[in-house]
């Protein structure tokens, strides 16, 4: 199958979209889809829909012919055979490992009709302190391309991005949620897909804000590595939060493939106060790489409080899953042999550096955040003994 031939200007790294016909079927599913049709108009993107049966190619032909658009259809008959099909169009024939459909799913942005709940609960992993919290899931996978990311083993299956336009279930779940809880709670978009990336296309943050405003219990988290924050709307003083994950300029570069120059991140953490959003900041992982990682995270740190005043910064080290550990290998040797280096078999079955090195380099860290500012500090999934070792007693963390 050819691809149409692409104009204008990129979009990360995406060639193709492509999209659910099951979007077809609502009214405003649709809406959603001609928006972000229409802003597509302005990228490097050839366009397929999805189909399932006769019908919905009929649905689609009849959308294509009435909106005069360009795209061609692709019939599938599962998940799996969808994503096969999908990353045929973006993957180099013959290449069939792991890392090949990683790197061809970065190419690949799908609309997608999320069938299984939108909202749900993280379980902490054992040996770890961590908590459980509840996670909204209005995309999944990621443009940027992080060294350490987990999702790169998350979504080996799939590992192409999607954005859901489904809302009117996700509004329903968050109904739901709210007549049966007995205290407010947050919900955080941002673990399972970067919840900026691409929501200047989308609008969903924006629509999903505006759904939990008029709800009493729920509060949406957003956690973005990206500078996108100019088209959200503003919020009641503290009735939405912005967490933004941070780095030092050195690090971005090499393991933070496409994400936003820390002074970018920074600069949208100000706007966004503004607008009205609980500021919070995750420095995670800190990556000592450079021999100036203290330097560097204290220029990072004195910048961050200058701009903004957070409710809490979450500080974690890498830590990775065997199998992850040897995917990073592949995919960013440089990385890879970073990481590997510096890991050991620690809590959680993960690999990770000495008890001792962590705490050396997150007592520097918490020392330089107390230098400059004054906010809660917390540890994302520690050893129990880093805590005590340190003497945190952590009241807030980024996701609850």
């Amino acid at each position: 199958m050819q691809l149409l031939k692409p104009q204008k200007e990129k979009l990360y790294d995406f060639e193709i979209l492509s999209i659910d016909a099951r979007l077809l079927n609502n009214a405003a599913n649709k809406k959603r889809l001609l928006a972000v049709l229409l802003q597509s108009n302005n990228y490097n993107l050839s366009r397929f829909f999805v189909i399932n049966n006769k019908k919905e190619k009929n649905h689609v032909q009849k959308f294509i012919k009435q909106n005069n658009l360009k795209a061609e259809i692709i019939k599938v008959t599962s998940p799996t055979d969808k994503a096969k099909k999908l990353l045929l169009l973006v993957m180099p024939s013959g290449k069939t490992k792991i890392e090949d459909k990683i790197n061809a799913g970065k190419k690949i942005f799908h609309l997608g009709y999320r069938k299984t709940k939108f909202i749900d609960v993280f379980e902490p992993p054992e040996g770890v302190v961590c908590y459980k919290f509840q996670k909204i899931v209005w995309g999944s996978q990621c443009p940027f391309d992080c060294a350490y990311c987990f999702l790169q083993l998350t979504y080996r299956i799939f590992p192409y991005v999607q954005q859901y336009l489904n809302l009117d279930k996700l509004f329903q779940e968050m109904d739901k949620l709210n007549d049966k809880l007995n205290k407010p709670v947050i919900l955080n978009s941002g673990e399972l897909a970067d919840s900026l990336a691409l929501d200047e296309l989308t609008g969903i943050a924006n629509e999903v804000i505006t759904k939990s405003l008029k709800l009493n219990k729920i509060k949406i988290l957003l956690l973005s590595k990206s500078n996108k924050v100019d088209h959200l709307r503003d919020v009641p003083e503290g009735q939405a939060i912005l967490s933004m994950s941070l780095n030092t300029s050195s690090n971005i570069k090499i393991f933070e493939a496409g994400t936003a120059l820390a002074n970018e991140r920074i600069k949208a953490l100000k706007k966004a106060a503004n607008k009205g959003y609980e500021i919070r900041c995750r420095i995670d992982p800190i990556i000592t790489y450079s021999n100036q990682w203290q330097q560097e995270y204290e220029e990072l740190i004195a910048r961050l409080l200058d701009a903004v005043s957070p409710t809490v910064i979450t500080l974690g080290q890498p830590r990775f899953y065997p199998m992850l550990l040897n995917l990073i290998k592949k995919r960013n040797p440089k990385a890879g042999k970073y990481f590997a280096c510096n890991s050991g078999s620690a809590a959680g079955k993960r690999k990770r550096a000495s008890l001792d090195q962590r705490l050396k380099i997150y007592d520097q860290v918490i020392n330089l955040i107390n230098k400059y500012g004054n906010c809660e500090i917390a540890l994302c999934k520690e050893d129990p003994d880093i805590f005590k070792e340190l003497d945190l007693k952590q009241k807030i963390c980024n996701c609850v």
